[in-house]
């Protein structure tokens, strides 16, 4: 599906092995149910403020692909990842309708993932989101073990709250093989926010893991930080590749190896 107005509480199939939903408008007071038992690779390209879909039962998945952008209502306009819809008052939009209208439902279970636990199965998994958006960063308080990923991309919603996601990641991968970080020209995630994630101690990372990718224009103080984070858990700095793209036209990029950071 592409370019669609997706205006249905449910996707379900028992036999639907491929599924691509992409640039298509959904609603903004309910989600997307996703339950399909035989889907093999999954593609949501999130357009326009609808909602993340709620991925259900998704036990053959083996490639997805997530993308939700800025315009999601998955917003908390108080800026706050646990919602604000944790209190009693002034409720915005963006949490009201979380777990479903509170009148008419459907009703969603607020103590369980919306997004992740759909993507546990998965060996190929890109994450990507526009950096304040509360679902993912809700999702890391209940981070399923994700025990068949192997390769993983991020782009930078993964640092906001104190690189929350980025420790879960880690945490949350014991076969992870390679790991790709991607960040915007500048920083765009909200640093001061407290994340959901409390860090399971001082657990190492994967040790299958063989390759970090760190895609960025610039090597600035977000790229320090995330070789400190990496190092912290296990990851040597022989591992991790930093691949920076030019400003200069004609130049091109590069690609370095890391052996040391300030």
């Amino acid at each position: 599906m592409d370019y669609c107005d997706v205006f249905v509480r449910q996707l379900v199939s028992p036999s639907l092995k491929h599924l691509r939903v992409t640039r298509c408008y959904t609603s903004r007071d309910y989600r997307i149910l996703i339950s399909l038992p035989n889907l093999v690779s999954l593609e949501f390209i999130q357009w326009g403020e609808g909602r993340a879909p709620l991925l259900g039962n998704l036990p053959q998945l083996a490639r997805a692909d997530i993308f939700l952008n800025g315009d999601c209502a998955d917003q908390c306009s108080e800026g706050r990842f646990d919602g604000c819809d944790a209190d009693d008052s002034d409720t915005c939009y963006g949490c009201y309708y979380y777990c479903g209208d509170p009148v008419y439902g459907p009703h969603y279970d607020r103590n369980n993932c919306v997004v992740l636990k759909g993507l546990s199965e998965a060996t190929d998994l890109e994450l990507t989101a526009y950096h304040d958006l509360t679902v993912l960063n809700r999702d890391l308080k209940w981070c399923p073990t994700f025990t068949k990923l192997k390769t993983l991309l991020l782009n930078d919603w993964c640092l906001a709250a104190d690189h929350n996601a980025l420790i879960c990641f880690l945490q949350h991968a014991p076969i992870l093989e390679k790991l790709t970080i991607q960040l915007p020209e500048k920083p765009s995630y909200v640093t001061g926010a407290e994340g959901i994630y409390k860090p399971l101690g001082q657990s190492v990372a994967s040790n299958c893991l063989e390759i970090v990718e760190i895609k960025c224009a610039n090597v600035d103080s977000r790229v320090h930080k995330i070789l400190k984070i990496l190092t912290m858990y296990g990851i040597h700095l022989e591992q991790i590749s930093v691949q920076q793209t030019c400003k200069i036209p004609g130049s091109g990029c590069f690609n370095f190896v890391c052996t040391g950071f300030c």
